[in-house]
């Protein structure tokens, strides 16, 4: 039976209302994503006289993800051309200020918050994870292999998967 690998995956990043997009890989790295949950909200149980007594609804929850690149060689940070550092901190072509329009999903605008979709591509077969409003972190590592440049962050908005 045929297996997912790191050769079928590509991670985007995205800032739809400027019309920019990223899109890494495929090629080698990590990506993980924690806190899929049924309905995106948590579950509150609820006792009564010490008996569970169901389930309320609570808050939406949030996803974790983390990603790990490596890195071509080139600037890490460029005015007119897409740069993985500049995708993630609102910098260089991606540059973003509160003043500078709704180019995120920020519905106050005050903070850089791209769409994260995560696409898995094989023959006829292809699923899209979408993390539609990410606060994202990077940071940058090397060793005998190269490289790497790591972001992760938080997703705030219901996940997609198509």
């Amino acid at each position: 039976m045929a297996r997912w690998s790191v050769k079928d995956c590509t991670v985007e990043i995205e800032d739809s209302s400027a019309g920019y997009n990223m899109v890494v890989g495929p090629g080698e790295g990590t990506f993980t994503v924690d806190g899929l949950e049924e309905d995106n909200s948590e579950a509150i149980a609820k006792y009564d006289r010490g008996t569970f007594d169901g389930f309320m609804e609570g808050p939406d929850v949030q996803q974790t993800f983390s990603i790990e690149l490596e890195l071509e060689i080139q600037t890490l940070t460029h005015a007119s051309q897409d740069r993985i550092k500049d995708a993630v901190c609102g910098t260089g072509l991606w540059a973003w200020t509160p003043t500078s329009g709704p180019t995120s999903c920020d519905p106050a605008n005050q903070k850089w918050a791209p769409k994260i979709r995560v696409t898995w591509s094989r023959g006829a077969v292809t699923t899209t994870l979408t993390l539609p409003c990410c606060r994202v972190k990077g940071g940058i590592s090397e060793d005998a292999a190269g490289l790497k440049f790591s972001l992760s962050g938080t997703n705030y908005v219901v996940p997609t998967w198509t």
